[in-house]
C-alpha cells in the first residue's frame, strides 16, 4: 500500500502505540461527515417502520453527499447502534442503513437519535467484521465483544450499553488520549496495544480524519485499557507487520449508497475499503483473532 509509506513518529503511552500516517495535502471532493450533520440539524436518523434492531433511516437533507463510517456509534430511539459498513448517502436522499445494535438490553424509546462521539471499540469493529466475513451472526458476535469489554473493565452497565462503559472509563480514557497529539496531514494511524499491532484506520482527508481522530483513538484506547494486565514482553516488529498487506485479497462487497465497499483480507488481516469517484475514502484494517464460538449469549 503506497499510503503506508510515509509514517510519523511513533507515540506510545502505557500499552498503546500510535504510528500516524501522514497524507498529502490534496483534498477529496466535498463530503459531509455524519458528526457534523448532526451538529448542523441537516441530517436526520429515524428509526425503521415496521422497527426492526438491524436496520435505520438516515435522511440527508444537505446539499452535498454524506459520508457515515464503519463503526461509528449512535445513540438514542429505541438502542444504540453502529453503523455496520461505511456508507455515502447522495444529497437530499433518504436511505436504510444496515445497523448492529450496542445495547442489548433496552427495546424503549429514549430520545431522538444523536451522535454518541464514540466509534464501536476496536476489538467488537473487528469481532463484527469477522463473524460478516466468515457468514455468521454478526450481532451476536458484537453483543458478546461488548459484553466482555464491559467484565474486563467491571462496569455494570443496566441495559448492557457499550457508551456506559465509554462513558464509565471517561477519565482513565482521557488520561490516555491526552498523551498523543494529532500531527499535520494526518491521515489515519496504526495501533498496537501490549506490544501486539491490533489494526490500522484510514479517513484519505486530514480534515475529516482530525474530526474523527479522537473518536478512533478512543476505540484502541478502552481495549487497551481494558486489557492492561495481559501486557506481554514478546513486542510485534513493525516491518513483519506491514508485510502482511502484501498479498490482500480483494473481493467488491454490496454498496448501499454511491460509494464502492470492498473486503481485503488474508490469513493475518481482515479489512474493508470504501471508495467514491475512485478516491479511497475509508479503509480499516484488523490483525485477526481466533474466536470461540458464542455459547452464552442471549436472544
Amino acid at each position: 500500500m503506497e499510503i503506508l509509506d510515509k509514517l510519523g513518529e511513533i507515540q506510545e503511552y502505557e500499552n498503546i502505540k500510535m504510528i500516524p500516517i501522514i497524507g498529502n495535502e490534496n483534498k477529496i471532493e466535498d463530503l459531509l461527515d455524519l458528526k457534523t450533520g448532526f451538529e448542523m440539524g441537516i441530517v436526520e436518523v429515524k428509526e425503521c417502520v415496521p422497527e426492526t434492531v438491524n436496520t435505520i433511516i438516515v435522511i440527508n437533507n444537505a446539499v452535498t453527499p454524506l459520508i457515515i463510517f464503519d463503526g461509528e456509534q449512535i445513540e438514542g430511539a429505541k438502542q444504540n447502534r453502529i453503523i455496520n459498513q461505511t456508507i455515502i448517502i447522495p444529497p437530499k436522499t433518504e436511505m436504510k442503513v444496515p445497523v448492529s445494535c450496542t445495547e442489548q438490553g433496552r427495546w424503549s424509546y429514549k430520545s431522538e437519535f444523536k451522535h454518541s462521539s464514540y466509534f464501536a471499540n476496536s476489538d467488537t469493529r473487528r469481532s463484527k467484521r469477522q463473524a460478516l466475513d466468515s457468514g455468521h451472526d454478526s450481532q451476536h458476535k458484537v453483543w458478546r465483544a461488548i459484553s466482555d469489554l464491559e467484565k474486563r473493565c467491571d462496569v455494570n452497565s443496566n441495559t448492557s450499553a457499550l457508551l456506559d462503559t465509554y462513558n464509565a472509563t471517561k477519565v482513565k480514557k482521557d488520561e490516555y488520549l491526552n498523551n498523543f497529539n494529532l500531527i499535520d496531514n494526518q491521515i489515519g494511524a496504526i495501533f498496537s496495544i501490549n506490544n501486539k499491532f491490533k489494526g490500522m484506520e484510514i479517513l484519505n482527508d486530514s480534515d475529516i480524519y482530525k474530526r474523527y481522530h479522537d473518536m478512533i483513538l478512543n476505540s484502541y484506547i478502552i481495549d487497551a485499557i481494558s486489557t492492561k494486565d495481559e501486557e506481554n514482553d514478546d513486542e510485534d516488529n513493525l516491518q513483519e507487520f506491514l508485510e502482511n498487506f502484501s498479498n490482500l485479497e480483494q473481493e467488491e462487497l454490496k454498496s448501499i449508497g454511491i460509494e464502492k465497499v470492498y473486503k481485503e483480507s488474508n490469513s493475518e488481516i481482515i479489512g474493508t475499503v470504501a471508495t467514491y469517484k475512485d478516491d479511497l475514502i475509508h479503509a480499516t484494517y484488523f490483525r485477526k483473532e481466533k474466536e470461540e464460538p458464542i455459547r452464552d449469549v442471549l436472544y
